[in-house]
């Protein structure tokens, strides 16, 4: 399992909602990541006003140790990702607005893992 901490007390999914690592040799390693999420939002229970959202991504990252014997582990490297979100907006005065946005890049990775055994 991998997870990040972010702030002082949140963990949250380290590459994505399911993520995994392999490595290939004591110095190198492949992350591998898939995000989803989604939701849907009632503004007012009156009316017809919702929100709804949805998100795809993917991440891959290939990750070096300059050094194998340690405990805690110094890492860099880099890697790509994909997302692709969609929001449709619904209104009963303004009628439905739908958005759909894809994103591509490149990361670069500079780190420590700490491993309770080896």
């Amino acid at each position: 399992m991998m997870v990040q901490i972010e702030g002082a007390v949140r963990f949250s999914g380290y590459l994505g909602t399911v993520s995994g690592k392999y490595h290939i040799t004591n110095n190198e390693a492949v992350r591998i990541g898939i995000s989803f999420n989604t939701y849907a939002d009632i503004e007012n229970k009156n009316d017809d006003n919702t929100r709804s959202y949805s998100s795809l991504g993917l991440s891959i990252q290939y990750v070096h140790y300059p050094k194998s014997t340690a405990t805690v582990l110094l890492f860099f490297g880099g890697g790509a990702f994909f997302e692709n979100r969609r929001e449709t907006d619904k209104n009963e005065v303004i009628g439905t607005s739908e958005y759909s946005n894809s994103y591509l890049g490149l990361s670069a990775l500079l780190g420590a893992e700490w491993f309770a055994t080896k």
